[in-house]
Parts: C-alpha cells; sequence; structure tokens
C-alpha cells in the first residue's frame, strides 16, 4: 500500500545502479535522516526520496547488519548478486507478515500465506503441531504456520538463503545490561515524553488523513492528545486527523465516560461507532479467502471503526496497542521483592496485585515464590506436573504424539535480564501468541486498505520501556505510572485516575452462542483424530448453561471453545470441503 508522500513515485523492485542488487519493502521507515546522512557520509548518492531506495543504500554500506539500523515497521528482501544471496528481515514486533517456503532450491516469499498457496509446488499439508498449539491455546512457536511447507519469519530476524540452504538468525534484542536511571520521577517522565513524541510524529507522515483511535483508554487518549499537542505546534499532518471511538451503549464494557473527557479536554470531535458482531459466514468466508484461522471477535468488534477510516479517505491508523505490553509492569515484581528481601515494599505491593488482579492468596503467593527457584529445578518440576495436563478435547492423534506433548509442555528458557519483572515483559517480545496476534490485526487493517500504525510499539518505547525501574511502571494500585506522568499536562484527570480495564469478553459470548451448534457437538476435525467430539460437546453444553449464570470473564471455556471452532471452520473450509465427507 501506498502510503506515505515519498512512496507514491516509488518503483518496485528497486536496483543500485549497476542492477547487480534489488530490494522489495512493505513497511515505513522512521529514522529517515539517520539514514541518509549515513549514505552522504559514505559518498552515496541518493537517487530517490523512497524508503526502499534508502533501505537498498543502507544494505550495500552495512550489509546484512543493515536491518539493526532501521527503525520502523517492515518486511524486506533483498537480493544480491555479488554474494548469490537473498536477505530478508523483518522488524522486531512483527507489524509487517512475511511468510516463506522452500521448494527444492526455489524460495517464494509472501505477505499472506493464501499467496504463497496459489503456487502449485506448495503443499498445503497440515501442520498438526501448530494445529496442537492452536487447539490448547499454547501458541508457542514464532516461524511455524498451519501449514507444515510454510514458515514465517520471526519479528527481528534475518533470513539469509543462498545455495548452501536456508538460516535464520537474529539481528537485534533486549540488551540485559541496559538501564535508565534518573533521580526523579519528573526525569523519567521527561525522557518518555521526548520518546512519545518522536514515536507518534514520525507516524503522522501520510498522503491523506489519518485516522486515529480513541477508545478512552489511557494509551489511544495519550496517543490522540499528543496528536493534538503537536497539531497547535503545527506539527500536525497538513491533510488532517479522524478521531474515531467504538462505544458499547448500555454494556459495562462502554467507556463513553473516558471518551468524553478527552473531546472535551482537548476540544476535538470524535466519531462513535458501534462494534461489528462477527457471524459464522463471515469465519467461513474469511477461512476460505485467507486460506488461515478466521478473525476473532474483539478484532471484528472494530470492523465499523475501520470502514469509517476507509471511508473518509484515511490511509493510516494508529491505535494504542503496545502500551500493556512495554509499560504496565508485570505480576513478578512481588517476586522481586523477595529476592531483595525488601519485606516491607513486599507486603504492601502483594495487597494492591490481589486486589487489582483479582487472585488469590495462595495463587498469588505460589506465583511469587516460583520463579526463584533454579532453572533446572523448575523446569524438572514443570515436566513432572504437567505430564499429562494437555486439554481433555484434544484427540488422539495429537495426544498420542511424543513430540507434540512435549512441545506443549516446553518449559520456560533460562533468563538473562536484571529482574524477574523484566524477563516476563521481555518474553512478549518472543512470544508465539502475540506475534499471531499481531498478524491478525495487520490483516484486518489491510483488508480495509489501511496502514497500521502502533507509536507504543516503536523500538524506543520498547528498549525505554524494559530500561526503567519497574517502580516507574507499575507501583501500587497504579500502572503505566511513567505515561501518566509524562502526559499530565494534556490528559484529563478522569483518565490520569483510571486505574480499570474494558473487557470484552462479551463479544466472543455473542459470536459462541450465535455459532452453529454442529461446530461443537459433531466437529469434522475429530475425524484427522484432532479433537474429542465427547469432551468438546460436552464442554460446549456446560457452556451454554452457564452462558446467562455467570459473569461472562468468569467462563473458563470461552476461549478454548473458540479456538476449537476456528481451527475446524479451517478444516472445513481447506480440506473437509475440498476432499468431501468421505
Amino acid at each position: 500500500m501506498y502510503t506515505t508522500p515519498e512512496s507514491v513515485e516509488e518503483i518496485q523492485p528497486w536496483s543500485d545502479e549497476s542492477g547487480e542488487i534489488w530490494a522489495v519493502f512493505d513497511g515505513r521507515l522512521d529514522n529517515r535522516g539517520e539514514l541518509q546522512a549515513l549514505a552522504r557520509a559514505r559518498g552515496i548518492e541518493i537517487r530517490n526520496p523512497s524508503d526502499v531506495e534508502l533501505v537498498l543504500r543502507t544494505f550495500q554500506i552495512l550489509g546484512p547488519g543493515f536491518a539493526k539500523r532501521l527503525l520502523g515497521d517492515f518486511a524486506i528482501l533483498i537480493w544480491d548478486a555479488l554474494s548469490g544471496r537473498l536477505i530478508g528481515a523483518r522488524d522486531i514486533v512483527a507489524e509487517r507478515p512475511f511468510y516463506y517456503s522452500q521448494v527444492g532450491k526455489t524460495i517464494f516469499v509472501a505477505s499472506e500465506i493464501q499467496a504463497l498457496l496459489t503456487q502449485p509446488e506448495i503443499s498445503t499439508e497440515p501442520n498438526i503441531a501448530m494445529v496442537s498449539e492452536h487447539l490448547a491455546d499454547r501458541v508457542l512457536s514464532t516461524d511455524e504456520t498451519l501449514y507444515r511447507s510454510i514458515r514465517k519469519l520471526p519479528p527481528a530476524h534475518l533470513l539469509l538463503a543462498s545455495s548452501n540452504g536456508i538460516t535464520v538468525e537474529r539481528y537485534w534484542e533486549i540488551d540485559p545490561a541496559n538501564e535508565v536511571r534518573y533521580r526523579s520521577d519528573d526525569e523519567y517522565a521527561a525522557h518518555f515524553r521526548d520518546l512519545f513524541e518522536q514515536a507518534v510524529d514520525c507516524r503522522l507522515r501520510s498522503i491523506g488523513p489519518v485516522a486515529a483511535d480513541l477508545s478512552g483508554g489511557l494509551d489511544s487518549s495519550s496517543i490522540a492528545s499528543m496528536i493534538e499537542d503537536l497539531r497547535r505546534r503545527g506539527k500536525a499532518p497538513p491533510n488532517g486527523i479522524e478521531f474515531i471511538s467504538m462505544v458499547f451503549p448500555n454494556q459495562p464494557c462502554d467507556e463513553s465516560r473516558w471518551i468524553s473527557a478527552v473531546v472535551d479536554r482537548l476540544g476535538i470531535r470524535s466519531t462513535q461507532v458501534e462494534p461489528t458482531r462477527l457471524e459464522s459466514a463471515r469465519c467461513r468466508q474469511q477461512a476460505d479467502f485467507y486460506r488461515d484461522l478466521p478473525d476473532y471477535p474483539n478484532g471484528t468488534m472494530a470492523d465499523g471503526l475501520r470502514l469509517v477510516a476507509r471511508d473518509r479517505g484515511c490511509r493510516v491508523r494508529l491505535t494504542g496497542l503496545g502500551g500493556d505490553e512495554w509499560l504496565a509492569g508485570s505480576p513478578r515484581h512481588t517476586t522481586d521483592h523477595i529476592r531483595r528481601l525488601q519485606m516491607i515494599r513486599l507486603v504492601r505491593q502483594f495487597a494492591a496485585d490481589r486486589s487489582l488482579l483479582e487472585s488469590s492468596f495462595l495463587g498469588h503467593l505460589r506465583r511469587s515464590i516460583a520463579p526463584l527457584f533454579p532453572a533446572q529445578l523448575r523446569n524438572t518440576l514443570h515436566t513432572v506436573l504437567r505430564r499429562n495436563s494437555v486439554p481433555k478435547w484434544i484427540g488422539p492423534a495429537l495426544r498420542d504424539d511424543r513430540e507434540i506433548i512435549e512441545r506443549l509442555n516446553r518449559p520456560a528458557g533460562i533468563s538473562r535480564y536484571r529482574s524477574h519483572a523484566q524477563t516476563d515483559i521481555a518474553s512478549l517480545l518472543d512470544e508465539g501468541f502475540a506475534i499471531h496476534r499481531a498478524e491478525m490485526e495487520e490483516r484486518a487493517a489491510s483488508a480495509f486498505g489501511l496502514d497500521l500504525r502502533e507509536p507504543l510499539n516503536d523500538r524506543r518505547i520498547v528498549e525505554f520501556g524494559l530500561a526503567i525501574p519497574e517502580e516507574q511502571r507499575w507501583l501500587g494500585r497504579d500502572r503505566k505510572l511513567v505515561l501518566r506522568r509524562a502526559m499530565a499536562d494534556l490528559l484529563p484527570d478522569e483518565l490520569q485516575n483510571r486505574t480499570d480495564k474494558a473487557e470484552f469478553s462479551s463479544v466472543f459470548l455473542d459470536a459462541l452462542c450465535r455459532a452453529d451448534p454442529d461446530i461443537f457437538l459433531s466437529p469434522r476435525c475429530a475425524e484427522p483424530g484432532w479433537v474429542e467430539t465427547t469432551e468438546v460437546a460436552k464442554m460446549y453444553r456446560r457452556f451454554r448453561a452457564q452462558a446467562n449464570r455467570q459473569p461472562v470473564q468468569t467462563l473458563p471455556d470461552l476461549w478454548p471453545l473458540w479456538k476449537i471452532l476456528g481451527i475446524e471452520i479451517w478444516y472445513q473450509v481447506g480440506y473437509n470441503e475440498v476432499s468431501g465427507d468421505s
């Protein structure tokens, strides 16, 4: 998609003067000035203002180390005829998809799985290991898909392909030794404010108006406030901003109160839309078109918002994703208090956490103490205690596969970080489900012709968030403290003091209650042995019996049933309907 002024006249693939190096680029660069200066310092002339030109020149100068110098969201493919290598790169938080398949000596690369599957050479054989991860709700893999023949490049990694084969290696990671330390809260806030302004400002580059979510949460409200602050200082995009809010009339998750507070404080207008319901027919259409899992209900609910953005000429949409990951802190801070013998802090934080997380005393105590045991002992206990913990609804073809069982019970890796809180937060960079979720968000945005941009997933903010003390992220009942302090002069008091978050389990409940019961009572994916029909049916009947009797967020079967629905529809569309019912 052409979304930046520089991209309008670019031609891809783009080559150097010799025709020996070719580049294909999907994304946006946020440090263009730095890269232009690097090229000038090496005496290289920039022939074209596009991002792909800067990528190519940076590669010419630095070779495979080029990706580490790039800030932004990207998937890149470079052919270097001089070395006979194909080089791929993906940004650090999976903002841009990158799928590939090797068949013999041929490598196919695409941004979407269905594009690869148009090639008859690429097998559609299912990857039952990934099927098992989704069904068990333990998405661990960072590089596999539902097809054995198709892989994805993990975020922050390079793909290096030559006549010798394919290797994948990491080009960026968090430095565990990196610390940001100041004497006062104000200094942390000032540092963050500067980074946040840069992260928002560089994402406003657009050939048309920019859509920005205003949900009423702290993250999107902070982005809206920063956009307005930039506008008042003459730095807003020339084509305007469209603020759009999703509202849930008469539902507990409605955030209209906080949306109104931000609108009044900033003096802006925000278009309000109600959530889009996810119908079973839509799920089947998506599985058929994408040859992948259908959307999640809490993703589809924003389709009305996406539609408004598209209809108003927006090509870019800003969201608050990333704030929960890098700025909200980790409940493992109680583990750090125990390790450091900070007993007074421990008692205070423990009480606040139990109230905020609604966890039992023993449960929170166990989660606080467990990480203190040696990693080898923890992993041994993990293996022993979870040996038979595969969910009952998993079928014999998966349950009886030793490799799959070991995969689902894979213990955590060895920590290299200073604190348990930092370890917990940093793990999100390599979490299989976080990558999957990012890919689904990007897919939904692209369906409406929108470029999804997330200022709080900026690499500078990720690095800052993991380098500051936990007390700047979470202290007592207050989370995202550094963000609150940095935006204190712009946010209304209602947002500054808000400690709760909207909970959207109701959209899953709605979608499941309207789904075809046969998906759960007679699942066709039981035929290859992926699920146990009796257990799935039992779980579904229990869910329907409990659905109107207890709070939706306490329904234990809500999420597993949706994962089963996704796999079932994908299987029906991709396999069962092709081969028939035989």
